[in-house]
């Protein structure tokens, strides 16, 4: 019996890793499935456009390939894009595809769930706005506000035509003047919410209070 087992051993050994290496090959080779929820990316938007709204943050996404490649791959393999490139002002619906979605070689896209986006695009517009301090509390006993000044004047913003209209005055964070008796300059941020605008011009601005004695 023994000499039945040692008999052509190296045979049997060469036979063996075959057998071996076979399997791990049908292993790696069959298809398997998985899904991910992968951020949408939005590129090349026209330096003229403002997206109007938040389109979906992410899309689902079920992939094939390689059992092996499969069970290796994560989510931040998986890239879903869409090009603003030719984008029109108003709506743009895109209808989602396995070309917007970038995967390692090898591996398919089989699912896309939302099909489709609507991405609504507004028109860029700059505007001068006056700037206005806005204040908080109330000075000392037997005191109050003469003036007050802002520096800048006014700010350049460029946005969305929308929102541009609904701003006619730009006001600063608000300033305490809580027990004030004496003219005192403040310098505060100024109040608008960066994801109103693209831009504007200054971010800052110096206020000055001028405090009297009250007759």
């Amino acid at each position: 019996m023994k000499g039945f087992f040692l008999k052509n051993i190296g045979l049997k050994a060469l036979a063996v890793i075959f057998a071996a290496a076979l399997w791990f090959f049908v292993g790696a080779q069959s298809s398997s499935e998985v899904g991910f929820l992968v951020p949408l990316v939005l590129k090349d938007i026209p330096a003229n456009m403002e997206i109007s709204g938040l389109p979906p943050g992410e899309i689902e996404v079920r992939v094939s390939g390689p059992g092996r490649t499969i069970t290796n791959l994560s989510p931040s393999s998986v890239i879903a894009e869409i090009d603003l490139s030719g984008v029109k002002e108003g709506h743009n619906v895109f209808k989602l595809s396995g070309q917007n979605i970038i995967t390692p070689m090898g591996v398919e896209v089989v699912k896309l769930r939302p099909g489709s986006v609507d991405i609504k695009m507004e028109a860029l517009g700059k505007a001068v706005i006056p700037l206005r301090a806005r204040l908080r509390g109330e000075p000392a006993a037997g005191f109050k506000v003469a003036a007050v000044s802002v520096s800048p004047r006014t700010v350049m913003v460029l946005g969305a035509a929308r929102a541009l209209k609904e701003h006619d005055v730009i006001f600063t964070k608000p300033v305490d003047i809580s027990g004030l008796d004496s003219t005192k300059k403040f310098v505060v941020d100024i109040g608008a919410a960066a994801s109103e605008f693209r831009s504007i011009s200054a971010d800052k601005a110096t206020v000055r209070v001028s405090i009297i004695r009250a007759k």
